[in-house]
Order: C-alpha cells, then sequence, then structure tokens
C-alpha cells in the first residue's frame, strides 16, 4: 500500500476487513434493445454485492416517459405514488418500505429533507437524466449509509461530443375528449386534445478535455383537464389542476491536469400548480408553487475526492375555504460536504474512506424551524479471494444525529460467487437506521415528539445468468424492522413493535433475434403488522403495500422505426383497501433524417380507471405527439 493514514487506521479498527473501490459507470442498454436491467451494482457501477436496477440513456430515450417517477416506476420492486397528472406530487417506494424510508440522491448529493424524509420527483424533468440507478439492498455505490428502504440516484446529462450541438424537443399531449356531466348539463372539452405542452432546448459542447459544457432549458404547460369517474359512474371533469413549470441546468466538468478534475451540476426550476390533489372541498382559488435549486460540485485531485452540494427547495400553499383564507410556506435546506480517499492496496484489495458533513434546516409556518446537523465517517471496500472466485464488499458508517444526540450506525456486507462462467451467486446482509423526520415530531395536533428511531435489519440472496441471448435475475429477500413509525386512528404517528417484508423479485429478458427484446419480471412481497402483539400466524399486512406486482416490456427496432409496450399489474392491498390496476403503455419513433426523430406516445393505452390514493384521480388515456431536431 503506497499511502496510510489516520482514517485507513480507524476503519480497520471499526470492522477489522477492508472494503471497496468504485468504478466508472459502464452502459449496459443499447440503442436497438430496451431492458431494464437488474444487475448487481458490480457489473454497473461499483464492487458490491447490492441488488440494483439502472435505467440507461438509451432505455430513458426509447421509453419517452412523462414524468421522471413514471420512469423510476418502470423497474421491478419500484412504485410510485401520484396525486394526479402532470405537476401532481409524485413520490418513490422501493419493496413497499415507503418513500420516507427512500433516499433521494441527484448526481450522487442527498436531496431528501428531514422535513418529510420524502422527495417530489415531479420537480426534476425527464428531459435532463442521463440515467438512474435503483438500490434495493446494501450500500451500492454511494457507500455511505445504508437506506432503510433503498437509494434512488439520479444522474443528469453532460456534454459527449467534441462539437457544439444543439437540440430542441417538443410534445403536445392529450386527452380524449369524453362528454361529461357538469349539473344538468353534459359537455365535451375539445380543449382536451391541447392540454399539455413541453418545449426543451439543449446545447452542448466539449470545448476541449479542460472545459466541457451541457445547459438546457425548458418549460412545462399543462391544464391537466381530464375526465374521471365520480358519483353514479358519471364523468366528470378534472378542474384547477393546472401546471407552470420553467427549468434550466447548467453542467461543467473538465480535466485541468491527468490527475485534477472537477464537475459542477445545477439544477433549477419553479412551477406554479393549481390543486393536483383531491377534488372534495377545494376552493378554484387554491393553489401551490414550488422552487427547486440544487447544485452539486466536486474535485478529485489524485486519491482525494472534495465533494459540496446544496438543495434548496421552498413549497407554499394558499388555501380558501368556508373557514377563511390560509397560507402556509415551507423552506426546506439541505447541505452536504464530503471528502474521500481511495486507498490502491494491491491487485485484491482496495479501500475508501469518507469523512461527510450534512445539515437539514427548516423554516415552517406549520412545524418552526428545526435543525438536524449529521457528521459521519463512512467506509467501503472490495476484498477479493482465490482468484476471483469469492469476493467479499463490506461497508460501515457511523453517524451522530444532533437533534436526537444520538449515534447512528449502519453496515453492510455483501458476498458474490462466480459459480460458473456467467452464473453468480451474490448475498447480501445490512442494517440500517431511518430517524423520524420533523413533520412526524412536531406537525401541529398530529405529531409525535416521543418518536425513536426505526431500525431495519436486511438480508437477501441471488442468482444472475447472463448470455448473449438470455438473462436471469433472481433473488429472496426478508426485512424485519423494530420501532416502526405508523399512523394511528387519529393521524398521530406512533412505534409500532415490528413489521416484517418477505419476497422475491425474479426478472428474465430474452432478445432472440437483433432488434428484438423481451422482459418479464415479477414481485413478491407479503408484510406482517406485528404491533400490538400481533404475530406472524396472524397474518395482519402492514397497510399500503401490494403484494403481487408483475411487469413486462417488449421493444423492437427496424431501420428508421422503433417499438416499444410495456405494462404493469399492480395487486390490490390488505383488505382490497387499494383496488388492482393494470396498466399499458406504447410508443412507436420513427428517424425521418438524421437530424429529425418524430414518436407517438400512448400512456393508459386501455384507460383504466384508477387511483393510488382515495380522493386523487388518475388520467385515462393520453396521446402524446412530439419531435426532436438536432442543430
Amino acid at each position: 500500500m503506497k499511502k496510510r493514514g489516520f482514517f485507513f487506521v480507524l476503519v480497520l479498527a471499526l470492522c477489522s476487513i477492508t472494503f471497496a473501490e468504485t468504478q466508472q459507470y459502464t452502459d449496459l442498454g443499447t440503442a436497438q434493445s430496451l431492458e431494464v436491467t437488474e444487475e448487481k451494482l458490480s457489473d454497473a457501477q461499483a464492487n458490491t454485492a447490492s441488488t440494483v436496477t439502472v435505467i440507461t440513456a438509451e432505455e430513458i430515450k426509447a421509453y419517452n416517459a412523462e414524468s421522471t417517477a413514471d420512469l423510476v416506476s418502470k423497474a421491478i420492486g419500484t412504485s410510485f405514488n401520484s396525486s394526479g397528472a402532470l405537476g401532481a406530487v409524485q413520490t418513490v417506494s422501493i419493496r413497499g418500505m415507503g418513500s420516507g424510508r427512500t433516499l433521494v440522491y441527484l448526481d450522487g448529493a442527498p436531496i431528501t429533507s428531514a422535513h418529510d424524509s420524502s422527495f417530489d420527483l415531479s420537480t426534476i424533468p425527464v428531459s435532463v437524466i442521463d440515467h438512474i440507478e435503483i438500490i434495493k439492498s446494501g450500500a451500492g455505490n454511494l457507500g455511505k449509509a445504508v437506506a432503510a428502504g433503498g437509494v434512488i440516484n439520479i444522474v443528469t446529462k453532460k456534454a459527449a461530443e467534441d462539437k457544439p450541438t444543439t437540440t430542441v424537443a417538443f410534445e403536445n399531449g392529450s386527452f380524449l375528449p369524453k362528454k361529461y356531466t357538469d349539473g344538468s348539463e353534459t359537455k365535451q372539452d375539445w380543449r382536451s386534445l391541447v392540454d399539455s405542452q413541453k418545449l426543451d432546448v439543449t446545447y452542448s459542447n466539449k470545448f476541449s478535455d479542460k472545459l466541457a459544457l451541457l445547459a438546457n432549458i425548458g418549460g412545462i404547460y399543462a391544464a391537466n383537464q381530464y375526465t374521471y369517474t365520480s358519483g353514479m359512474n358519471a364523468l366528470s371533469l378534472r378542474e384547477n389542476a393546472g401546471l407552470g413549470d420553467i427549468h434550466g441546468m447548467v453542467n461543467l466538468n473538465g480535466k485541468l491536469t491527468d490527475e485534477f478534475s472537477y464537475q459542477s451540476n445545477n439544477l433549477v426550476s419553479y412551477q406554479d400548480y393549481r390543486v393536483p390533489g383531491q377534488i372534495k372541498s377545494l376552493s378554484p382559488n387554491d393553489y401551490q408553487k414550488a422552487f427547486t435549486f440544487s447544485t452539486s460540485n466536486s474535485v478529485k485531485f489524485k486519491n482525494v475526492a472534495v465533494n459540496a452540494s446544496y438543495f434548496y427547495s421552498p413549497l407554499s400553499y394558499h388555501s380558501e375555504s368556508n373557514y377563511g383564507t390560509s397560507d402556509s410556506l415551507h423552506k426546506k435546506h439541505k447541505g452536504d460536504v464530503s471528502v474521500q480517499e481511495t486507498w490502491s492496496i494491491n491487485e485484491t484489495v482496495s479501500v475508501r474512506t469518507g469523512e461527510e458533513v450534512s445539515m437539514d434546516y427548516v423554516d415552517s409556518t406549520d412545524i418552526g424551524e428545526h435543525k438536524r446537523i449529521e457528521p459521519r465517517l463512512y467506509a467501503n471496500g472490495s476484498l477479493y479471494f482465490f482468484d476471483g472466485k469469492l469476493q467479499l464488499f463490506p461497508m460501515v458508517s457511523v453517524s451522530y444525529i444532533s437533534d436526537f444526540k444520538r449515534i447512528s450506525p449502519n453496515a453492510s456486507l455483501g458476498l458474490v460467487v462466480p459459480v460458473l462462467k456467467n452464473l453468480d451467486a451474490t448475498v447480501n446482509v445490512s442494517y440500517a437506521e431511518n430517524a423520524p423526520n420533523f413533520s412526524q415530531l412536531y406537525w401541529p395536533y398530529m405529531s409525535n415528539a416521543n418518536l425513536a428511531p426505526e431500525q431495519i435489519a436486511n438480508g437477501e440472496m441471488g442468482l444472475s445468468y447472463t448470455n448473449d441471448y438470455f438473462t436471469y435475475q433472481g433473488s429472496v429477500f426478508g426485512k424485519h424492522m423494530t420501532n416502526a413509525i405508523a399512523y394511528d386512528a387519529y393521524w398521530i404517528p406512533q412505534n409500532i413493535a415490528s413489521s416484517a417484508y418477505f419476497g422475491t423479485e425474479q426478472a428474465v429478458t430474452v432478445t432472440p433475434v437483433d432488434g428484438l427484446s423481451l422482459t418479464a419480471s415479477y414481485l413478491f412481497n407479503q408484510s406482517y403488522d406485528l404491533s400490538n402483539g400481533q404475530k406472524i400466524s396472524d397474518g395482519i399486512e402492514v397497510s399500503g403495500i401490494r403484494k403481487h406486482t408483475a411487469k413486462f416490456t417488449a421493444t423492437y427496432a427496424y431501420r428508421m422505426f422503433s417499438f416499444s409496450l410495456d405494462g404493469q399489474y399492480l395487486g390490490s392491498t390488505y383488505q382490497k383497501a387499494l383496488p388492482s390496476i393494470f396498466l399499458l403503455n406504447a410508443n412507436v419513433k420513427v428517424r425521418i433524417m438524421d437530424k429529425l426523430e418524430v414518436y407517438a406516445a400512448i400512456d393508459n393505452l386501455l384507460d383504466t380507471d384508477y387511483y393510488f390514493s382515495y380522493g386523487y384521480p388518475m388520467p385515462g388515456m393520453k396521446i402524446r405527439l412530439g419531435a426532436t431536431y438536432t442543430l
């Protein structure tokens, strides 16, 4: 080992083993096939036995997903909750653990706020995303902490070509102009044919090895006036749910010397919503506004990387009712600074150590001012034995949560055994803690200041096999949570005794001929609510968890044409509190010339009437026509 230091000695004292070195991202998709690839992270991003899905740039382009949450939900094991169409609040959950236990990163920087422990994915436009990493077990490539419910890392685009390139993209979205009732009248809204529009302009240029620039500016307008089934199976028009959005991004990166590189990613967006929420008891004058600013900056010199990020997101509400007018404002700040060291030991052992400090500060008209500072020491690495036939990937992290005055440890250990040439067996065990958020602790009349952090243990075993025509990934997993936070009949959060989850994920991809790809996946997720002395034998499930989920994708590309069809079945929740849903989407693209591509996408092809939460009707069939022109 060429370099030794205090932090290396500290890691040895903490865990008596060595840890992993992160490698560069490897693109898993191709332009001719579409597959949300269920890979262990050692093949996708870093050396670890974590279970991961990488949604690549090619797959994002092929899907033409309307929102970031739609895109994330293509992967098995992930689901999102939405309160309507474009602009509605959209949060994501992994394997039923809830959005409050899922960490969201933007370009490797944490953006999930301690205000409510969730992040609204609708504030990040699809147009700026390069690829998405979904970590379902263990610490994954981020290596800083183990998330109780997993990690979503959204990576934005960067300049790739050594010449100036300008891309203009436009889309129009249409709902079917169905007849609906308005009081005693029957009406038909023909304006729904031009319900939403998107426009994005992106400039990219790699001036030299020292400077590459990608800049984006865009906007979205949506009336969101779609019909939904109301009382007595009559159709009503969704009103006062419009969205106005403007966003921009500037990303810079380069190498000043062979040993010194830098990267700066900056995103800003402003959204003016009407009421993307419940349709009852709302005034036509209700609205909400959101502003998002994110900057993530890093420099790397030899084996040391310094990262600094800041995320600011004020959210305001205006409500009018018979009881009067009320306004609320939630200013959410999150800052993070970290230093990472990479230690080259030999060809079979490497280690990465890090020191990090994150800060959450919230100034809210409802919960007041609160601050949480969390310093952290972490390390992750890799150990190879018997010429790689046995691979260990441990990780350890220790932080101090200032408002709880508590030390919070978490750790994971991954094992990979290459059984045959194309067949790998994996094992991953981990432990994580999840602190209550400020809303759970301090929201007026709906909080509990005595809440304790949740404690979650995870275990998973998997198999993966890949050849030129066939890919299989399968795993069985279990989770056990103590001090689980749940809401009682009065919507007061409580630490229930415990809950348990057992399940399996299975995914198969077949590419029988060039240009054709077929993917099918299935998730079984059995949950048990063990509060109030309940046992597994009682069969009481955790509310809101869908036991069965199945997804499939079929894509075909031939010359200038490409076609994709994807669907998902979401089974009902316990005692059918939420009914089962089947959704189908289709997409056709035609490259007319080298510079021009046009497409037609149909969301909810079967015009399914559904919702994720009562009182929040989701849109029926929507037809989106778009074009991309490259200058």
